[in-house]
This record gives C-alpha cells, sequence and structure tokens, in this order.
C-alpha cells in the first residue's frame, strides 16, 4: 500500500463508511421483520400506511386549499405565493 492509499481512502471505503450506519439499521429492521409470520407483516404494513397518511393528511388538506383559493379571483401576487407555498408541500 502507497504512502497516498493510506492517507486518501477509496472511493468504495470512503462510500461504506458512509452507508453502514444505514445498512446497520436495516439490517436490525430485518431481524424483527423475518421473525413475523404473513399475517403479523400483513398488520405491520397496515399500520405503516396509516402512520404515514396521518403524517401526510394536514398536508394534503393544506394543498386542497391551496387549490381552492387559486381557483378564486384573487390578485396575481396573491396566487403566485399561493402556488409557491403548494410547491414546497409537495
Amino acid at each position: 500500500m502507497g504512502f497516498f492509499s493510506k492517507i486518501f481512502k477509496s472511493k468504495s471505503e470512503k462510500d461504506m463508511k458512509r452507508i453502514q450506519p444505514l445498512l446497520n439499521k436495516v439490517l436490525d429492521a430485518y431481524e424483527s421483520i423475518d421473525k413475523l409470520s404473513n399475517d403479523e407483516l400483513r398488520a405491520k404494513t397496515q399500520e405503516i400506511r396509516k402512520q404515514i397518511f396521518d403524517v401526510e393528511a394536514p398536508f394534503e388538506k393544506r394543498i386542497a386549499e391551496i387549490k381552492e383559493e387559486l381557483e378564486k379571483d384573487i390578485p396575481v401576487s396573491e396566487k403566485e405565493a399561493l402556488a409557491t407555498e403548494s410547491d414546497k408541500l409537495v
């Protein structure tokens, strides 16, 4: 191994160092998921879907309100502000 390779790590070593924490989380989650039966997996999937829906619901509601406002006859500057807000929510 050369002098520079001891100081500067290879691309694959840098990549592995960066993704190792994520990989460890996935492997930990796999252990708990692997133990579940098919019915338990279905229930877990529904639980996760509900959590996602609960998080998304306020954003979806606000986007619907913005769309409703955009259809009204309001100044362009207000429409622009609403459109910008909507873009940030998506």
